[in-house]
């Protein structure tokens, strides 16, 4: 068989058998709409703020690469300083979107809010 032929066979089993799927889904995720915040956007936020956070570190630890490697390039060195901000700012951008709700929440006294 060709590569053509078994990947219009692959993908038409695949579309084929995608409603299977439908039935994976557990039933009853949120039983009240309250429950929107903690069992969806919860989790999606606390994603996006774990990537921020490794790509933060990730800036940081590449900075460190560029300073070590400059011997004396001054281009180099201005590069490395300008990568090490953008890294901060970043950082205490995510660090401070994260605690966002929890202080919004503190600031207009609702003490039934948990924050994510």
């Amino acid at each position: 068989m060709t590569s053509r032929l078994k990947y219009t066979i692959g993908s038409t089993l695949l579309f084929l058998a995608s409603p299977l799927a439908a039935f994976a889904v557990p039933k009853a995720i949120i039983s009240t709409p309250g429950e929107i915040d903690s069992k969806i956007i919860c989790p999606i936020a606390n994603f996006f703020f774990t990537i921020c956070l490794v790509v933060s570190i990730l800036m940081i630890l590449y900075s460190a690469y560029l300073y070590m490697t400059a011997a004396g390039d001054t281009t180099k060195v201005k590069q490395a300083g300008q990568t090490i901000i953008y890294a901060a700012v970043g950082l205490g951008l995510a660090l401070l979107a994260n605690s966002a709700p929890a202080l919004i929440a503190d600031v207009l006294g609702d003490t039934q809010t948990s924050p994510c």
